[in-house]
């Protein structure tokens, strides 16, 4: 500004002058070539430039000039050699209308050219997007033709029915001189229909279109149910504004008089409406159709047919008798959670045999996890699940256990003797009732030895005391425990005889004997005198070196001394007469 100021005036007049010429030329413009030859101008008559063109004349042989002769006023006249030294010679075009020219030394010979000049129009081409809806915002581009966008164009669109009814721009941005951004901004009242865009003074007449915002639902989800479901379902809406509690519900569409209507609804938003849905478990099945207030998305919703609980499957599907099994049992369609599931399981041949289900625990809606004891006694086969009303027929299996005995403990012992063993199974419950356990005799089954005392200590051991006959076959016998039979499991061995020598010095005399007899170096034993069929007749301590037994009092026969000391025993046969 400073320059300016110190320029003369003329000048500046002169400055300003080229500023509003230049600002009229259009951004690509032409460059016309004349040729300079032979006493002609070739073209010598140029009919379509426009301002902002430029005319270059170009030697190609003799001494000419180019100089104007008539010219439109405020255009520049111009006098220029054109001659092997100065080839060229370029005229800007500034001002329309009609140029002619000569060279001077060769105009009688016909050497005249001329050209017309049209003035630039500046136009608005386009602008993109053109249409909009309202409330939307958006950043449109403008383009223009012979423009010269600069600085801050101001930017806006008027109702074509109401110019007065303006919008404006704001960030309008110049990309070229032909090329304008523009952000607008559609108020949500705008009116619709055809607007004009202007740019400065230019205008592009019902060159933008304003559509109407039209509120619309757009889907529900979910968007289908069973008949007995309840849910909660959201509406999506467009160009809505709802608020508070909209009416919602849903029709048939075959029948809108069947209404089924939305409770604890809700407006999220604007466009978004929450609301739990009963489907009866009556209602039509088809598609029904979604109501917000007035508005209305027709066949948008289905009601399917209900869906029938059901059970699937137990894992594992089988178990042994007098094991626990802890299953997993799927469904279908159920609602298990909250509730407290009735579980058993019933064979399938006589339902009124049942195995109660224990430690029941809801998984989820569909899954139950629980154990069975099946009893040993449970009959082998298959039986029916049940959880409450629901039923799997044959879905689980009781796999059929055989108990067998394993082994006697001690598993031999004296004629005479009292011995204590302990019998030990597999797959057995002597805890269930109390078990019948003998010895029977291998080679004679009928020959049988039972126990004096049974005691149960597990499923799989019982403790029985025998008190082996003095005259008890020797040899094998089968251990016997209810059903079960372990074939020459126990061993009864040979009495001692008066006379073999034992592992302690004792000696018992006289044999046979009648009313007492001598027992010789047994002082601190224990004297028991068996009948032949096992009973005790006798027992006393031995207290002597020697020491007299009376035996008066019993009668004739075959009777068994037993001598315990310590850790020895001697057990000897003794024939009262």
């Amino acid at each position: 500004m400073l320059i300016l100021m110190r320029m003369p005036r003329f000048l500046l007049s002169g400055l300003f002058a080229l500023l509003i010429i230049f600002s009229q030329i259009p951004a690509f413009a032409t460059k016309w070539v004349v040729n300079v030859q032979n006493f002609s101008f070739s073209p010598s008559n140029l009919p379509g430039v426009i301002v902002g063109d430029t005319i270059r004349w170009v030697w190609v042989s003799g001494t000419h000039t180019t100089t104007s002769t008539t010219i439109p006023g405020g255009a520049s006249s111009w006098d220029h050699p054109i001659t092997s030294t100065n080839t060229f010679y370029e005229y800007p075009v500034t001002v329309a209308g009609n140029y002619n020219y000569k060279c001077t030394p060769h105009e009688g010979m016909g050497m005249v050219g001329s050209f017309s000049a049209t003035a630039v129009t500046p136009l608005l081409i386009s602008i993109s997007p053109n249409q909009a809806t309202q409330g939307d915002s958006f950043m449109a581009t403008i383009t223009g033709s012979n423009t010269n966008f600069t600085g801050s164009p101001a930017v806006s669109l008027t109702y074509s029915a109401n110019p007065g009814e303006v919008i404006t721009a704001t960030s309008v941005t110049v990309i070229s001189s032909t090329i304008l951004h523009a952000q607008f901004t559609i108020p949500s009242n705008a009116s619709t229909g055809l607007w004009t865009l202007h740019v400065n003074t230019l205008t592009l007449v019902n060159s933008f279109t304003v559509i109407e915002v039209v509120p619309s639902i757009v889907f529900m989800s979910p968007n289908f149910a069973h008949q007995g479901d309840t849910f909660n379902g959201t509406v999506f809406g467009q160009n809505t504004t709802w608020s508070g509690t909209p009416s919602v519900f849903l029709t048939y569409s075959n029948n809108p008089g069947e209404i089924i209507t939305g409770t604890n609804v809700v407006a999220v938003s604007n466009t978004e409406v929450t609301a739990t849905f009963s489907i009866p478990a009556n209602a039509s099945t088809g598609n029904y159709t979604i109501h917000v207030d007035a508005l209305e998305q027709a066949n948008a919703f289905t009601v399917l047919t209900a869906l029938v609980p059901a059970l699937s499957s137990i894992s594992p599907d089988s178990g042994e008798q007098g094991s626990v099994v802890s299953t997993t049992i799927m469904a279908e369609n159920t609602a298990f959670v909250g509730s407290n599931p009735s579980v058993s399981l019933s064979l399938h041949s006589n339902p009124a045999e049942i195995i109660t289900g224990i430690n029941v625990v809801v998984i989820d809606n569909s899954t139950l996890a629980t154990d069975f004891d099946i009893p040993y006694e449970a009959t082998p086969g298959l039986w029916d699940l049940h959880v409450n009303a629901l039923t799997l027929e044959n879905s689980f299996t009781v796999i059929d256990v055989v108990p067998f005995l394993t082994g006697i403990n001690p598993d031999s012992a004296h004629q005479g003797e009292q011995v204590t063993t302990v019998i030990t199974a597999v797959n057995s419950r002597f805890t269930l009732s109390a078990p019948v356990v003998l010895l029977s005799f291998s080679a004679n089954p009928a020959e049988v030895i039972t126990p004096s005392n049974i005691n149960v200590i597990s499923d799989t051991q019982v403790e029985a005391v025998f008190d082996i006959p003095v005259d008890a076959l020797v040899g094998n016998w089968d251990v016997n425990v209810d059903d079960m039979v372990l074939a020459q499991g126990f061993t009864v061995t040979l009495l001692a005889g008066i006379g073999n020598p034992s592992s302690f010095k004792v000696t018992t005399y006289p044999n046979p004997a009648k009313d007492l007899f001598y027992v010789e170096n047994a002082n601190g034993a224990v004297l028991t005198v068996f009948s032949s069929n096992g009973g005790t007749v006798l027992s006393q301590n031995i207290t002597a070196e020697k020491q007299a037994v009376d035996i008066s009092h019993l009668t004739r026969g075959v009777y068994f001394v037993r001598i315990v000391m310590n850790d020895n025993k001697k057990v000897e046969k003794l024939v009262l007469n």
